[in-house]
């Protein structure tokens, strides 16, 4: 199952775009916050990323135990 896949299966998709955000009420700091907490996830995978495996692979059904 590819990403689009999946994203067409979902009852909702999230909109994030900042106008999308704007639109439901989020002010501008909290926009750029959550534009910075993303932006994180493009620096080091141990500090950021690790973390949130877990979500992810519970979000498409691939939760379970792993090895590197």
């Amino acid at each position: 199952m590819t990403v689009d896949d999946h994203l067409e299966r979902l009852s909702y998709v999230p909109r994030l775009s900042p106008s999308d955000l704007a639109e439901r009420g989020f002010d501008d700091a909290t926009v750029g916050d959550l534009q910075n907490y993303v932006r994180s996830f493009n620096r080091g995978a141990v500090d950021a990323v690790l973390h949130a495996i877990v979500v992810y692979a519970a979000t498409l059904d691939a939760a379970g135990e792993r090895s590197l």
